[in-house]
């Protein structure tokens, strides 16, 4: 069976979609990773999907929730320039990491949300 990947934004928007493909081709035999951020580790596990964290230096745990505090307290044209720092942020670090976390699990097919 084929060793499926997942590598999308740690919004539930785009997470909860995927972990439902990821235990649909679970159920059909597949083995499937999820690549993300450690606050949704136990998100994914619950799932029983694997996880394997991306960029924890980055981002440790509590970090989206700080993320999420900061930009409540922003409106107008400061949101929107803090929502694309953390857009260049969050790319930057998968970038960086997700390429050889991904050889090293031996992925062999990705599903990747266009959102980095």
């Amino acid at each position: 069976m084929t060793h499926f990947g997942i590598l999308c934004p740690a919004a539930m928007g785009h997470l909860n979609p995927l972990l439902t493909l990821a235990q649909e081709l679970q159920q059909r035999g597949h083995r499937v990773t999820c690549f993300q951020v450690l606050d949704v580790q136990q998100t994914i596990e619950v799932a029983g999907v694997e996880f394997c964290a991306i960029a924890p230096q980055d981002f440790p745990l509590g970090h989206t929730a700080q993320t999420y505090q900061q930009l409540g307290s922003l409106d107008g044209l400061a949101a929107v320039r803090y929502t694309l720092q953390v857009f260049e942020q969050v790319t930057k670090a998968m970038l960086r990491e997700a390429p050889a976390a991904i050889r090293t699990a031996q992925v062999e097919a990705l599903s990747a949300a266009a959102d980095f």
